[in-house]
């Protein structure tokens, strides 16, 4: 990427995903020795923790560095996209920016249990008997009126958000949904064979002008890979894989007889 110049112009986002453990004892038993809890109970909360992920993002002039904030996949799309300089006011969006100082600092998992940076509520019913503290994983039982107060206004917004998202999935509400600028698309026209195809014929309206990084290196980044893995034959890594080879054909040939683009 730097060596195209790539790097200046991305974003590039990591995430890991969670191990898909569940509560059974072979599984916590397997785990608990590496997470230093082999002489400690396994208890719901280690359970909970299995779901923390490293997330990272790199772009140029952004400043490194790390923290530790509660989020969810769900805030993704937003950080992203104030990242690129879109405004998103007069969109409807259910994540937060999660560099933003005005963000909802807690998240709610698909069962209702809500992590925020003081408590771990677990979802289900009788849920202000199952709370723990964040950082220490001790068990919370004695509420004061005012945690129990914070605490049941949390599981009612958690709830009204899981409300919201099923009755969007469920009923297909985004069919209502047209702001102002949004032009849909036409899931019965839309070919994501074709992108590729696009792209070529894009390329060619604006021949020289085009920057794309496939015309500013003359339609390969290849020989810019190099690696010492032993695994790698050099001639593999240049062969194309063949429904490549064929949707190339396909764009040249399209490409032939698309009149309007050769004028």
């Amino acid at each position: 990427m730097k060596k195209s110049g790539l790097d200046k112009k991305s974003i590039v986002i990591l995430y890991g995903d969670h191990y898909g453990v569940g509560s059974s004892d072979n599984e916590t038993n397997a785990l608990a020795p590496i997470l230093n809890k082999a002489d400690k109970p396994w208890s719901e909360y280690d359970t909970i923790n299995l779901q923390r992920v490293p997330f990272m993002i790199h772009m140029n002039g952004l400043k490194g560095g790390i923290k530790s904030n509660i989020a969810g996949e769900i805030d993704v799309l937003p950080t992203l996209l104030h990242l690129l300089g879109i405004d998103t006011k007069n969109y409807i969006q259910f994540g937060n920016d999660l560099l933003s100082n005005k963000r909802q600092k807690f998240v709610i998992f698909r069962n209702g249990t809500i992590i925020t940076p003081h408590y771990i509520i677990v979802g289900g019913r009788n849920n202000l008997n199952r709370i723990y503290d964040f950082n220490t994983g001790e068990k919370i039982n004695n509420l004061t009126d005012k945690q129990k107060a914070h605490i049941e206004h949390l599981i009612k917004q958690a709830a009204k958000s899981l409300r919201y998202s099923d009755l969007l999935n469920n009923r297909n509400l985004l069919r209502f949904y047209t702001p102002k600028g949004f032009i849909p698309v036409d899931p019965l026209t839309f070919n994501y064979q074709l992108n590729y195809l696009n792209m070529i014929r894009i390329r060619k309206m604006v021949g020289n002008n085009s920057t794309s990084l496939y015309s500013e290196n003359r339609g390969s980044t290849i020989d810019m890979y190099k690696t010492d893995a032993f695994q790698i034959n050099k001639d593999k890594l240049f062969d194309l894989p063949a429904n490549v080879i064929k949707t190339r054909k396909e764009a040249k040939n399209l490409l032939k007889e698309d009149a309007p683009l050769n004028k």
